[in-house]
């Protein structure tokens, strides 16, 4: 086939960076086509650069994006100087593929006022140009092979391989200068990283950048070269902050001289589309990191290239829409992968293509509050086991609290919800599913797991709405039945937990007591529902410690006998019976002292009682510590006079230590104190039984001995965290 006949030609390629320098092959083509005649090309200010290094190119001329009164009137006068030029021939280089930019591209072309004009008519949507050259967007071919096969279709011999950019010697010197001026010697190992990119749906965060970048410094001696625009500082200042001698070239340089930087790289990491083509293009190492685009026809060309590593995670990808407003997509490439493929290429060992990444399971916990409760140590315990198995695991909660910072030092995300609140409140419950839906949504979350009432049934509604498709939910506690609330609200509790029911997918209960409870109540069907004991991290609480200092900072000596007791404050946990307890066994004898540790609505009501009673030698209310582990050895007893409980898990902590228990037999406490093996237990409210126990244990110190010994044998082998976080797994293993 013979090339239309054209003297002056203007080709047409607007789009990103990388786009443009897919687009090389086929401007060679047209230009071997039509060596005589003078040829234009039009592009993005954002690419001008890119376009200046392009050979083969008489005329260069540049349109605007935006909508702004100073882009509309340089653009006019650029379409002004084009129509000028008389073309015989416009063609359009790139495809289109949204009907606002064949709207567009049909208005320019017009403006232009081209003789003729040609372009690709993908999926029909060309209807803008005189000569149509036909493809379909299915078609597994790269981007690169499409333009040549479109401009192979007017009769354009397409060459093997695009010609060398075109690098003006004076870049050269002055990216050598530039080097020279920071001591960086010839021989020395430069890996270069770009961490940019136009949107955070496309980047790998920046702390992955600077772990890779850490590690290969200290395993190469390199110098990490971090490139970037104006607009990128910030986060490559971020990244600079880590590394030992890190060079700033971000907005420092012209493109011309950045790509001559790149030439003396040994490596170049970025997830940013522009600068792995650009790499490609020079033939520089690369490891790209790509997310929610399709690297088999965007990726950096040829894919099989020697010493290049595609790195492809995002199991949404190919994403046109650019949903993600944050790094959830390439945040969960590990950055061991990263190094791995880096590693590969600097030690010389083969490598190329497209590296597949397994993608990691994405679960999202959703507590009510964030306290170091039993609810909240079980959500804990369950994100730390279900991280080491591989899990990408974050918590979503109310905001301010102890179990917030747990979660984020050890790294994992938190999303704290603003309307999320611990009781019944119509508008803020609304605006809490709104909340989690969004985060749902924006999350691709593969299970959502849900505890406590309320977390639960908001959590419940929202996963259903974003179309999660595991839902889990754990019963911690069984709110309908707590004795000291108004009948109405356990009915309404009752009610809400049958209404959200059919939205689980499994049920969790951390006690036979729960489990017994529920079915019974018709909540939860019996084949959807398994009994996982809510587990300790027993080594945790057999460590012991300083017990003397804290007990001297707690004002306690060492002959005293330290009842102790870990719970809110709050009605239904018993601090009044305690109380009651402590007005019969002290009188008798004078060296027991209570230590209630917590904090909740009661405390000053429980304050004005011991003050009432004459109770404030003998009893200490500590509030809400950190350090229970290192508490619970300072006790000589645990105590704990519930009239209700899901389990109990501050018995099981006291236990692992050693320390023997006088509890209630309310919800699960039976499942989890062997009676008369590891403690005593007693019916609730029954306050001289539970001083008759008490006042047992603290007369007979070998038996406090005993009871400890068998109390932490008990524990150890029935109810560790890895135990429960084993059972959860498997169940997570079923489901997903």
């Amino acid at each position: 086939m013979t090339p239309p006949p054209a003297k002056r030609l203007v080709i047409l390629h607007l789009a990103g960076i990388g786009d443009l320098l897919m687009g090389r092959r086929a401007l060679q083509a047209i230009r071997t086509a039509y060596p005589a005649s003078r040829i234009a090309l039009v592009t993005f200010r954002k690419t001008r650069e890119v376009a200046a290094l392009i050979p083969g190119v008489d005329e260069r001329y540049v349109l605007e994006e935006g909508w702004s009164l100073g882009a509309a009137i340089r653009n006019l006068w650029t379409v002004m100087q084009l129509r000028r030029g008389q073309f015989d021939l416009a063609v359009h280089l790139y495809q289109v593929y949204r009907p606002i930019g064949v709207l567009k591209l049909a208005v320019l072309l017009r403006l232009i006022g081209a003789a003729r004009t040609i372009g690709r008519d993908t999926d029909g949507k060309g209807w803008g140009f005189d000569q149509k050259i036909p493809e379909r967007s299915a078609d597994s071919l790269h981007e690169v092979e499409r333009q040549c096969a479109f401009v192979q279709q007017l009769g354009c011999p397409v060459p093997d391989a695009a010609e060398p950019l075109l690098v003006d010697p004076r870049d050269q010197q002055a990216a050598e200068q530039w080097l020279r001026e920071r001591d960086v010697a010839p021989q020395a190992v430069l890996i270069g990283v770009h961490a940019g990119g136009a949107r955070l749906g496309h980047r790998w965060p920046w702390r992955a950048f600077s772990d890779a970048a850490q590690e290969l410094e200290q395993r190469y001696g390199a110098r990490i070269l971090l490139t970037g625009n104006r607009a990128e500082r910030g986060v490559v200042n971020q990244i600079a902050s880590r590394l030992a001698h890190p060079l700033i070239a971000a907005g420092e340089l012209s493109f011309g001289q950045m790509a001559c930087l790149l030439q003396r790289c040994r490596l170049f990491l970025t997830n940013d589309s522009g600068p792995m083509h650009l790499a490609a293009a020079l033939d520089v190492p690369l490891v790209a990191v790509v997310g929610p685009t399709d690297p088999t026809r965007y990726g950096p060309y040829p894919l099989t290239r020697p010493r290049q590593r595609i790195l492809h995670a995002m199991p949404c990808a190919p994403c046109y829409r650019f949903r993600c407003a944050g790094h959830e997509a390439l945040a969960r490439v590990p950055v061991r992968v990263v190094v791995e493929a880096a590693r590969a290429i600097l030690d010389g060992q083969p490598s190329s293509g497209i590296v597949q990444v397994s993608m990691r399971k994405r679960v999202l916990h959703i507590h009510t509050l964030p306290v170091i409760s039993g609810s909240g140590l079980n959500t804990w315990y369950s994100m730390c086991g279900q991280r080491d198995a591989g899990y990408e695991v974050e918590l979503a909660c109310a905001g301010g609290g102890q179990l917030l910072d747990l979660v984020r030092q050890q790294g994992m995300g938190v999303h704290e919800l603003r309307h999320m609140v611990r009781s019944v409140h119509p508008l803020h419950d609304v605006l809490v599913i709104g909340e989690l839906w969004q985060l749902m949504r924006r999350g691709r979350y593969h299970l959502i797991h849900t505890h406590n009432s309320k977390a639960g049934i908001v959590g419940r509604i929202a996963a259903k709405l974003a179309g999660v498709p595991v839902v889990v939910h754990t019963y911690h506690s069984c709110v309908f039945a707590y004795p000291h609330l108004p009948r109405w609200r356990r009915y309404v509790f009752l009610w809400m937990e049958r209404a959200v029911t059919p939205l689980t997918d499994y049920f969790i209960v951390i006690s036979e007591a729960l489990h017994e409870a529920f079915v019974a109540a018709k909540i939860t069907p019996p084949d959807r529902v398994a009994v996982i004991y809510s587990g300790i991290e027993v080594t945790q609480f057999q460590q012991a410690g300083d017990t003397n200092g804290l007990r001297h900072e707690l004002g306690l000596s060492p002959q005293d006998i330290v009842l102790g007791t870990v719970a809110r404050l709050d009605v239904g946990k018993g601090h009044e019976e305690l109380l009651d307890v402590m007005a019969r066994v002290a009188p008798r004898y004078a060296q027991v002292k209570l230590l209630c540790i917590g904090d909740g609505p009661l405390r000053a009501h429980l304050d004005a009682q011991i003050q009432r009673r004459g109770l404030r030698d003998c009893v200490r209310l500590v509030g809400e510590r950190r350090d229970i582990a290192q508490l619970t050895h300072v006790f000589d007893i645990a105590v704990l006079a519930s009239h209700y409980e899901g389990m109990g898990r501050v018995l099981l902590e006291a236990q692992a230590a050693g320390k023997p228990v006088v509890a209630t037999r309310a919800g699960g406490i039976p499942d989890i104190v062997n009676d008369g093996e590891t403690g005593y237990l007693v019916p609730p409210g029954a306050s001289d039984a539970f001083a008759a126990a008490v006042e047992r244990l603290v007369a007979d110190a070998a038996l406090r001995q005993r009871m400890g010994a068998a109390a932490a044998r008990w524990v150890t082998e029935r109810f560790s965290s890895r135990r429960m976080c084993e059972q959860i797994q498997a169940l997570y293993a079923r489901l997903v």
